[in-house]
């Protein structure tokens, strides 16, 4: 019944009818709390529980002049009232009926989030009068509490004119859908506080010098990439959600890539059951032209990445005359280094001195050479190494690469159709197409 399945399922329409209907109306959040005490723990493992708490809270504490919605009010004497103005205590009528645990959740949700907004209201506008780590606390409290939208806005906008202050540790704050098995870290929030950021530097550095906002927006670059470092150990963080952040940041954020890349490996190396599809969408935020020679020593080794990306980094490699390898070696006799979690930068290094495999002219994994193009196993692929294997497509394609170590078509076909990417030689110009 998931997206997984198939596009439109049943779940997502239950989230849709949930989010537009059932949580916007007042009495139809009420009836919903109401319910949920036939199946308490299945309504709280789904969050429906906490999701109508806080659309009740949220209702409770709007300005009476801007209440809409229909409610119970049986005071004595209002119905003959003539001009019937919306009563402070409007929602008591409602709430009282509710089962005395949830009654004892609202209250308190509707006292911390009256608390949360004195607080807020008594921050001084100064910029620095807080530190960061203080705003960003707070801002997590108001998401969890479901906070009104201007207050948590309020909150985005002071954290943002500090963010370059931020260390990971004051990112890592957690989503309220880790209980309901979820994503840990609310990288939404991040997202967030990182778009206004980026918003606030454009408009106040559009007509001035370039050095500082340029070394303010590095800071914050430098910043996410170990934030994701750390996010892409969730489990359950999707994938589109790291993409996400990490396409936020422009390209002047980032002088290399190295740090991306290690993001990468972490989440492929915690998510072994990733699409192919997610895999490509993942390393698509990789920029393999800014990659270092130690970095991309390793990534031509990297089981983990599809061979498009590999290959990348092979042609980019022998563009610029940094890699001493020849390609055949690099792609047929790689060795797999992957990155360990917790591994300093260093271990990335691969120095000139390492051993490769050797790769004899004659043959391909034991397979000579004339006749490899008719060997293959039962299902259809080929051994490049121990333990390894490509399909025809790729092995096709490794040879079409690495034919004489040069670089010259590479054939990519996905579910979406297929492409060609044709690139030439080092010593001519590098012509990109279908990228």
């Amino acid at each position: 019944m998931t997206e997984a399945t198939e596009k439109g399922n049943l779940v997502l329409k239950l989230e849709a009818f949930f989010d537009s209907c059932i949580l916007e109306g007042w009495k139809d959040s009420i009836l919903t709390l109401q319910t949920t005490g036939k199946l308490p723990e299945w309504s709280q493992n789904l969050g429906i529980t906490r999701r109508c708490i806080d659309s009740v809270v949220e209702k409770v504490l709007t300005p009476p002049a801007k209440v809409t919605w229909s409610y119970t009010y049986t005071r004595p004497g209002y119905a003959q009232k003539r001009r019937q103005f919306v009563p402070k205590d409007w929602w008591t009528e409602d709430v009282s009926d509710l089962d005395m645990d949830l009654f004892r959740c609202i209250i308190t949700a509707i006292r911390e989030k009256q608390i949360l907004e004195t607080v807020v209201s008594m921050i001084p506008a100064d910029r620095g009068s807080v530190s960061i780590g203080f705003l960003l606390r707070l801002l997590s409290i108001a998401n969890f509490l479901g906070a009104s939208p201007m207050t948590k806005a309020d909150l985005i906008r002071r954290s943002s004119a500090q963010f370059e202050e931020a260390t990971v540790n004051d990112l890592l704050f957690h989503s309220h859908l880790s209980s309901s098995g979820g994503h840990f870290y609310d990288i939404d929030l991040v997202g967030a506080v990182l778009e206004s950021f980026l918003l606030k530097c454009r408009r106040q550095h559009s007509g001035e010098q370039q050095d500082q906002p340029v070394r303010l927006i590095r800071k914050v670059g430098k910043l996410i990439d170990s934030y994701l470092q750390v996010v892409a150990r969730d489990v359950n963080m999707p994938v589109s959600k790291v993409v996400c952040v990490a396409e936020a940041l422009p390209e002047i954020a980032q002088p290399d890539h190295d740090d991306v890349y290690k993001a990468v490996n972490i989440y492929l190396k915690e998510h072994p059951d990733l699409a192919k599809g997610e895999k490509k969408l993942l390393c698509s935020v990789l920029d393999c032209q800014k990659l270092s020679p130690e970095v991309c020593a390793h990534a031509v080794r990297n089981e983990r990445l599809p061979l498009r990306t590999v290959v990348q980094v092979l042609f980019f490699e022998q563009e610029r005359g940094t890699s001493k390898i020849p390609p055949q070696e690099l792609l047929l006799g790689r060795q797999w280094l992957p990155i360990t979690r917790g591994d300093p930068p260093s271990k990335l290094k691969v120095t000139s001195r390492e051993k490769f495999r050797e790769v004899e002219d004659t043959t391909i994994a034991g397979i000579p050479k004339r006749s490899h193009h008719r060997m293959a196993k039962s299902d259809g692929k080929l051994m490049l190494g121990p333990e390894q294997y490509v399909s025809g497509k790729e092995a096709v394609q490794a040879e079409e690469i690495i034919d004489k170590g040069r670089v010259t078509l590479i054939r990519e076909e996905d579910t979406f159709g297929s492409k060609t990417t044709q690139r030439k030689t080092k010593s001519d110009p590098i012509h990109i197409k279908g990228r």
